[in-house]
């Protein structure tokens, strides 16, 4: 049953079944970001809301940080391959 399942993800995450839905979105929310950005759980996570939001600011950051390193690769790469076509 998904409520049951709902429940224990909950319980796992000390967070109570009966919290504000608020809390359990951004529970939610933070598991999402952690496994999109592919940085993983690992031996410490975040414990609590505030840790939660920091750690999806940082996340998120790093991933547009990471995006725009390689956008900047790309367009080195490209601006020597137009020169190499040149000569």
């Amino acid at each position: 049953n998904s409520q049951d399942e709902m429940e224990g993800f909950l319980t796992d995450h000390a967070l109570p079944p009966d919290a504000p839905i608020s809390q359990q979105y951004l529970l939610c929310t933070y598991f999402i970001i952690t496994i999109f950005t592919t940085v993983g759980f690992g031996d410490i996570s975040a414990t609590n809301s505030y840790e939660q939001v920091a750690c999806m600011v940082l996340m998120l950051t790093g991933a547009m940080v990471f995006g725009t390193l390689l956008s900047e690769v790309q367009s080195g790469v490209a601006e020597l391959r137009k020169l190499v076509r040149e000569k």
